[in-house]
């Protein structure tokens, strides 16, 4: 947490456009870092795989 997170290099891409074009909030958010995805040898570090748990189970208890 307490990252700043940027667009780099338009190699990534979601749906969020979609949901703001028809005026819904959007987060899009995910474990590991963007310049080791999308290549043909990505990869993702167990520490990020937890840290994205562990973000999402912060937000199912915040949301219940």
């Amino acid at each position: 947490m307490g990252r700043s997170w940027r667009w780099i290099d338009g190699r990534a891409g979601t749906e969020a456009g979609l949901y703001q074009a028809v005026g819904w909030s959007r987060i899009v958010r995910g474990p590991g870092a963007i310049l080791q995805a999308y290549r043909a040898d990505a990869f993702i570090e167990l520490a990020s795989l937890v840290e994205g748990a562990q973000m999402l189970n912060r937000l199912a208890a915040a949301l219940a």
